[in-house]
């Protein structure tokens, strides 16, 4: 027997995680079982020897190291002509062959059950349907039926094979819906998770499906389900409204119950392992493969690439009348420009799918024809198979790629064109309908496939642009590129492993619920400016736009996002605000942020740019507060480090630098306050590293929140309010903001915040309000300009 590998170069396969070692560490305890309808290894007859194939890429060399670690079972459907000659007696088979370390156990599919399960169900039913082209979905009735028997067939194996009663399963993609409850039934303990790698579709879209219903009860058996964009989230938790009366859904927490079980529904997009595409593209075989394809083909000075496999939502007919428009219209692009479309062939036993291989030969030819000449062919079209060095030389000396779905879960050709740009000087025009364009789309050329004309416009700007524009753009890309990390992808996967499960209803606080992270509701953002009337963002001071540091009296504030709030700011549908439990001049004098409101002293102190108005309850503790600050200071005055910085009617005790216990001092200072004021006027609180002595007012920065949207946002409009901060005083700002608005908080140990969103460090802060100052208000605007009227002359 012998091995090989196969290279998958489709725009669906995922990508080989650098490290697996945390995820074997979380689940050492678990046994891990998968299922997926594509296997892991191949066995298959070449001129009567068997040979065992991989794909090289893809999602099976991100989990195939952690199986071999975990010695699990993979289920899956045997593909192979040789797999059953291989496998014993239960259809089981040890890999891999060199070193066999887990277990495949196969399913033997008819070729009517394939027929119907995949080729039918899978592929003309859910395939178009979640691609949002409903009109091409065929609902054949025994489509269902061998889709759901296959999906039986999976569950059956899956318990078998689980040796304890509380696995750990993980089910791949659309092919197995109903698969999760099933198992459910049988394992109640087990747990379920899956990622759905291609889009979800809206309400009004997925209604359609006769058995919508019965997906969706298929998936709510999962503890965590996984897609690749927040959006996706969204629209799968709108069809679960819709569908079931009886479920409970929080979509800004992502968690859906019904039935009594709770679901997590995440957005966890799938990158690749650009190093490796990296090194790929410099390796020697790619080069020499380069050379050999120029020297094969009549190539302008200019190449354009696209990667596909021959489906109907990769808009490849779309991109071929957008190149002859160029050629048409720009014939100076005549004899310069090559475009070399990669594809292949793919479900090709369905109709629609031949149909569609013919109509893309039909229009290569047709194009050629029309313009080619004795030294130049405006087309390349090549079906070959090819290395990953192939694709790379591709990918590299392409000066333009096009990426250009009509509906995409993810796109990964994308990201690898991206990865293997290490000369940086390609151009990445992008539909604006890839999952992609979520985190490329700033520096990719976005289009719409269908707009012929524009999208031809696109690709000449792209030919056209400065080469410092370019490889600005082009490192921008890459840098996004590598830092998702296909590992961490694998990781969330598994989240929530070992977490004891419980039914989560509506009045189950907020911060029982992990935040994610603001970026990841980019897409929902937006849309909520286009929908709101104005934007009011607020923020806290010390350690979200300005860093922590030792010495408060040396903090500052980021230019940046003084820069960004100041953008903001002079927007005529905008405010900004800063509240800070610093004194109210001192945080004006720091920040510095014109046209900006400000509250001092958690908002006891207000300064609306003209006059300082001051809490009556502050002015009532500002009576006993000049005592109890001496005798704090006295208490401390040995401990170095211990030092009492007092605001007018606050006071803040900072131990940052010093070696005592925080406990110990609030005690401390507790006793003090029962000694020197027996009014009780005054209130102590914890921050992080400080001890604050506050009037004892039922007063904060939630209150001050409120006040300000009261006060400055138009009574009859509804307003965006963002309030980023970063400190334990801020979480009755989180708490007042829970449904009205977006609370962000900043740092990385967030588990117990009321923020649904978190940022890391100041530095993030500072780019959210650079999006905000930017896209935000463009968003804002959009719907203005949509609605805008021209009265004629």
């Amino acid at each position: 027997m012998t091995e090989r590998d196969h290279a998958d170069d489709t725009s669906d396969r995922g990508a080989a995680g650098s490290s697996t070692d945390s995820v074997v560490d979380a689940l050492a305890d678990y046994e891990l079982l998968i299922a997926s309808n594509r296997e892991p290894y191949t066995h298959s007859y070449d001129d009567g020897e068997v040979t065992v194939s991989q794909p090289a890429g893809g999602l099976t060399a991100a989990l195939d190291p952690i199986m071999q670690e975990l010695s699990g079972t993979w289920v899956a459907w045997g593909s192979g002509d040789a797999d059953f000659d291989v496998a014993d007696d239960d259809h089981q088979v040890e890999v891999p062959p060199e070193d066999p370390s887990y277990t495949i156990q196969r399913l033997a599919l008819s070729d009517r059950e394939l027929d119907g399960y995949y080729y039918g169900y899978s592929n003309q039913v859910l395939w178009p349907l979640c691609h949002s082209m409903p009109t091409r979905a065929n609902f054949d009735d025994e489509f269902w039926q061998h889709y759901r028997q296959v999906n039986e067939a999976f569950a059956d194996a899956l318990v078998a094979s689980a040796e304890d009663d509380e696995p750990v399963i993980w089910f791949q993609d659309y092919h197995l819906a109903l698969a999760p409850r099933l198992v459910r039934e049988q394992l109640p303990g087990a747990f379920l998770t899956q990622f759905w790698h291609i889009p979800w579709p809206s309400w009004e879209t997925y209604r359609s499906c006769p058995q919508h219903r019965e997906l969706l009860e298929g998936l709510l058996a999962n503890d965590l389900l996984g897609f690749h964009s927040d959006t996706y989230c969204e629209s799968f938790c709108e069809c679960v409204a819709e569908a079931f009366e009886d479920a409970t859904v929080d979509v800004d927490r992502g968690l859906v119950t019904y039935d009594g079980h709770t679901t997590r529904v995440q957005h966890c997009p799938l990158g690749i392992d650009a190093e490796a595409h990296a090194e790929a593209a410099a390796a020697d075989d790619a080069e020499a493969f380069w050379t050999e394809f120029q020297a094969d083909h009549a190539l302008g000075e200019k190449i354009a690439v696209g990667v596909d496999r021959l489906d109907y939502t990769k808009g490849i007919l779309q991109r071929l009348d957008a190149l002859e428009w160029l050629w048409e219209h720009r014939p100076e692009r005549r004899g310069g420009l090559t475009y070399v479309q990669k594809g292949s062939e793919s479900r090709t036993r369905i109709d629609e799918y031949q149909e569609l291989c013919d109509e893309v030969e039909r229009r290569v030819d047709e194009i050629n024809d029309r313009f080619a000449t004795d030294d130049w062919t405006p087309i390349v079209y090549v079906d070959d198979h090819y290395s990953r060095a192939g694709l790379a030389a591709l990918y590299r000396h392409a000066d333009m790629a096009l990426v250009s779905p009509l509906r995409d879960g993810m796109n990964l050709v994308a990201k690898e064109y991206v990865a293997s740009q290490i000369d940086d000087d390609g151009v990445l025009v992008l539909s604006k309908f890839a999952g992609a364009v979520e985190s490329l789309g700033e520096d990719a050329l976005v289009v719409n496939p269908n707009d012929t004309a524009a999208f031809a416009a696109t690709i000449e700007a792209g030919l056209s642009m400065p080469e410092r524009t370019r490889r600005r753009r082009m490192r921008a890309l890459r840098q996004c590129v590598h830092s998702e990390d296909t590992a961490e992808w694998v990781r969330d996967q598994f989240r929530g492993v070992g977490d004891e499960r419980e039914v989560v209803t509506p009045e189950t606080p907020r911060w029982q619920s992990s935040p994610v992270s603001v970026w990841s509701r980019k897409q929902w953002l937006t849309d909520s400016l286009r929908s709101a009337d104005g934007l009011f963002v607020m923020t806290d001071f010390d350690g979200t736009v300005a860093d922590i540091v030792d010495d408060p009296d040396s903090a500052e504030m980021r230019e940046r996002a003084r820069e960004a709030l100041e953008t903001i700011a002079a927007h005529p549908r905008a405010r900004v605000a800063v509240i800070s439990g610093r004194g109210v001049e001192d945080v004006r004098e720091r920040a510095a942020v014109e046209d900006a409101l400000y509250a001092g002293n958690h908002g006891l102190e207000l300064h609306d740019g003209d006059e300082r108005t001051v809490h009556s309850g502050g002015k009532h503790a500002r009576d006993v507060l000049p005592a109890v600050s001496h005798a704090v200071e006295q208490e401390f005055a040995e401990v170095d480090g211990v030092f009492v910085e007092e605001k007018g009617v606050t006071s803040t005790v900072h131990f940052r630098q010093a070696d005592v216990d925080g406990e110990d001092v609030f005690e401390d200072i507790e006793a003090l306050l029962d000694e020197y004021d027996d009014q009780g006027a005054l209130r102590v609180t914890r921050g992080k590293q400080i001890v604050e002595l506050r009037p004892d007012v039922d007063w904060g920065k939630g209150a001050a929140v409120e006040l300000l949207a009261e006060r400055f946002s138009p009574d009859d409009e509804q307003w965006l309010t963002v309030y980023v901060g970063d400190d334990t005083t801020d979480e009755a700002a989180f708490e007042v903001l829970d449904g009205r608005g977006i609370a962000v908080a900043v740092g990385t140990d967030t588990d117990a915040t009321a923020a649904p969103y978190v940022v890391t460090d100041p530095s993030e802060v500072t780019d959210f309000f650079g999006w905000l100052a930017g896209e935000g208000l463009a968003s804002l605007d959009a719907t203005r300009r949509e609605d805008r009227v021209v009265e004629p002359r």
